[in-house]
């Protein structure tokens, strides 16, 4: 359904890999793919244990004492869904949908980062007609769980001097430089207690959202679930006790849903419900721009 979009060798590709499972940490069948397109072609290729794949490309002719040059982007993509999505990544393609200028996927994340570097590069491998010295192409994974098939490369399968990763968010822009991240795993004790008397429960859910990228969408001011769960459930700690608490599902994307399973103690518990709903409504509005389709509820339900 991209052959009208320019470049087109570079949406025809990029089309075909939509239809390839990528999730990160589940790259093997892109990676098989960018393997089994070199063998047809003829290109030297190498593959290691983290399913990074290098593809070479020889120079063209009155190019080969040009200095080689690496071309660079990663095959894993950030999946991501609806909270109402059926959809299956690791076994289903990519639904695309084409809106004015805007090229989505239906209800899951798109993968144009970086599925339009693995784009680029197989366009360009693909060419007889692009003049060009010698040439490498080095498909990386998990880069999104922090450069871990980029830490797994070694220079014995590449000699280019240059290299140009293909990951940036402004076309026509050459960037020196980038954002970095840092996973943080702390583990804190868990205190149970009996609870005893009067209590109700309730089922607290977060969802709407509009989430987005860690990186590229962090400066917008969105919402994050969890942040605004804990803030609602803080509002009323003395009479409040958490039974469930989960939300996000990926670290390196903005959470769009949270839920919580908490007891209200007491016998006042239609008053603390009020102000938790009142809390709930203030932290609502408060991204009523930035998130217009945020909505939160609060029912009662059995043990």
């Amino acid at each position: 359904m991209l052959e009208e979009l320019k470049p087109h060798e570079v949406f025809r590709w990029f089309e075909e890999i939509t239809r390839i499972p990528h999730c990160s940490y589940k790259e093997e069948k892109l990676s098989s793919f960018l393997v089994e397109f070199a063998k047809e072609r003829k290109l030297e290729w190498y593959q290691d244990e983290k399913k990074n794949v290098i593809i070479k490309k020889r120079a063209s002719k009155g190019k080969e004492k040009a200095p080689a040059v690496i071309l660079q982007g990663h095959m894993d993509m950030v999946c991501e869904k609806l909270a109402d999505s059926n959809h299956n990544f690791d076994t289903d393609p990519l639904e695309l949908a084409i809106e004015e200028d805007w090229l989505r996927a239906n209800n899951t994340t798109l993968g144009g980062d970086d599925g339009i570097a693995v784009s680029y590069m197989l366009a360009i491998l693909d060419s007889g007609e692009i003049q060009h010295g010698p040439l490498e192409c080095l498909f990386t994974t998990s880069e999104e769980m922090g450069m871990e098939g980029a830490f797994a490369v070694t220079k014995e399968h590449l000699e280019g001097k240059y290299l140009f990763n293909i990951d940036g968010e402004v076309e026509g822009d050459l960037l020196v430089g980038c954002s970095g991240g840092i996973v943080i795993t702390s583990t804190h004790p868990i205190e149970k207690e009996k609870v005893l008397g009067e209590a109700k429960s309730f089922r607290l859910k977060l969802q709407g959202l509009e989430g987005g990228h860690s990186g590229q969408e962090i400066h917008k001011s969105r919402g994050n679930s969890i942040k605004c769960i804990g803030r609602i459930l803080y509002s009323e700690v003395e009479n409040l006790r958490i039974l469930s608490l989960k939300g996000g599902s990926k670290h390196n994307a903005i959470p769009t849903n949270s839920e919580a399973e908490f007891l209200l103690l007491g016998e006042n518990t239609e008053e603390v419900l009020e102000k938790i709903h009142q809390k709930a409504e203030e932290i609502r509005k408060e991204y009523s721009v930035s998130d217009p389709n945020f909505e939160i509820t609060i029912e009662s339900w059995r043990l």
